[in-house]
């Protein structure tokens, strides 16, 4: 009870007012971009190899970009580094936008669109996971005047809304105006950067490394070799921390696998018995697609309202998420209908943004607080390998077998995920200590 009237005395500073705007604004412009162009590929060039070799390159160079930025990171503000994440994305998106309509149907021959995928996995991707990283980061600064959990819960509810009105924006204008619809990304991102300066103004805290025990600490450069080291000495916490990716690999798995899925499984049987012409079927599958996204959204913005109050049952609560993960895949396996996709696609969701929480706030109680950003870059960029290898697992299979194959990797990445988290959530009492904080 505490903890929710603290949270409630929260949400009405205008820190929390504007890092909500600013992730939900920020995230809206990722939301429309990841989903949109990875259905922008498949629907140009119908080739779902190309889509996972898109999301693959874009890991790929983002591994590249987070070793590098992680070095820069030591002395700066992170608001400075979010704004600049935020501007990377606006420039890189309106430029392959224009690229785009100049080339109009040319986009279909290979050497247009690997173009386009090259640059925007070049410049673009980098940006967007440096964005996720520090916003997060931000969470365990003296910036935000509540615990890591809620912390983490705002950035999850701000990310669930903007991925409802991305989808939104994504059905309702992708058959309108096809790849102009990414202006809206370029909007997005211009008013997060807007809301950046201005929270730059409005607070007096120096958010880097505010959590440092001491002087020497917050002094302390902190970059990629010391966070190895660190690492190195700490397996299990190195294990851990790529764990916490887990059910964001799966998400890029079945971002991978869903055009196809609702083409090939949802919707092209009923061009193949000639009950609808294929225009009208091309406007179906876009629109299940981003009913897709907006189930996703909503079952992720109701668990991001309720995290704070289940983790004071994290016993219960949390093996229950796995479970109802792993019931979310088994239904888009074995009952491959419209409206059972769209309802698996909410319960994984919510499943999701609980784990997700709950794993992002117990690995900053086992990582030193003035270290947590910087080892958070190297954690990730060691995830996007990871990640990377899936999704292009994932296209292989999809391109080569079947799309249901996608599914059947992600429930066993699942099952590996909740058998070793909770063995080294063990080791160090975290369910324990989630409940304790949960409920101060």
């Amino acid at each position: 009870m505490a903890s929710t009237k603290k949270l409630s005395k929260s949400i009405f500073t205008k820190e929390f007012i504007l890092y909500l705007l600013i992730n939900l604004f920020g995230y809206m412009g990722l939301a429309i971009a990841n989903a949109g162009v990875t259905w922008y590929i498949e629907k140009v060039t119908h080739d779902s190899q190309l889509v996972a070799l898109f999301l693959t390159l874009s890991i790929l160079f983002s591994f590249v970009g987070l070793i590098f930025f992680n070095k820069l990171l030591s002395n700066k503000n992170l608001f400075s580094v979010l704004k600049g994440a935020c501007f990377v994305q606006l420039v890189a998106i309106a430029a392959m936008t224009l690229f785009a309509s100049l080339a109009g149907a040319a986009m279909a021959e290979a050497p247009y669109m690997l173009t386009f995928i090259l640059v925007l996995s070049i410049i673009n991707a980098p940006a967007i996971y440096v964005f996720q990283i520090v916003s997060r980061g931000i969470v365990d600064t003296k910036y935000l005047p509540m615990d890591r959990a809620a912390g983490n819960s705002v950035i999850e509810l701000g990310c669930q809304i903007a991925g409802i009105i991305g989808a939104i924006c994504l059905g309702a204008m992708y058959n309108t105006f096809g790849v102009l619809t990414f202006i809206s990304v370029v909007v997005s991102m211009a008013i997060a950067i807007a809301l950046v300066c201005i929270a730059q103004k409005t607070t007096n805290t120096d958010v880097k490394q505010a959590n440092a025990a001491d002087d020497a600490q917050k002094d302390e450069k902190v970059g990629t070799k010391k966070s190895l080291r660190y690492l190195g000495k700490h397996v299990s916490l190195l294990i851990f921390g790529i764990l916490v990716w887990a059910p964001t690999v799966v998400v890029a798995i079945t971002n991978s696998a869903f055009p196809s899925y609702v083409d090939d499984m949802l919707v092209s049987h009923l061009h193949d018995a000639m009950l609808m012409p294929h225009s009208e079927i091309e406007a179906m599958s876009t629109y299940i697609f981003s009913a897709s996204q907006i189930a996703y959204a909503v079952g992720g913005i109701i668990m991001s309202l309720v995290t704070a109050f289940l983790l004071k049952k994290a016993r219960i609560t949390v093996p229950l998420m796995w479970v109802l993960f792993l019931a979310a895949l088994s239904v888009m396996l074995f009952v491959p209908e419209t409206y059972a996709f769209l309802g698996a696609t909410a319960v994984m969701a919510s499943s999701i943004v609980f784990l997700r929480i709950f794993l992002n706030t117990s690995l900053m109680e086992l990582v030193p607080k003035h270290m947590y950003t910087s080892i958070l870059f190297v954690l990730t960029a060691l995830g996007t390998l990871v990640q990377g290898a899936f999704t292009q697992i994932s296209g292989i299979l999809t391109a080569n077998d079947t799309v249901l194959d996608s599914f059947i990797l992600s429930f066993i990445i699942v099952i590996i995920a909740w058998i070793v988290t909770g063995v080294i959530g063990a080791k160090h009492d975290l369910i324990e200590t989630t409940e304790k904080n949960a409920a101060r």
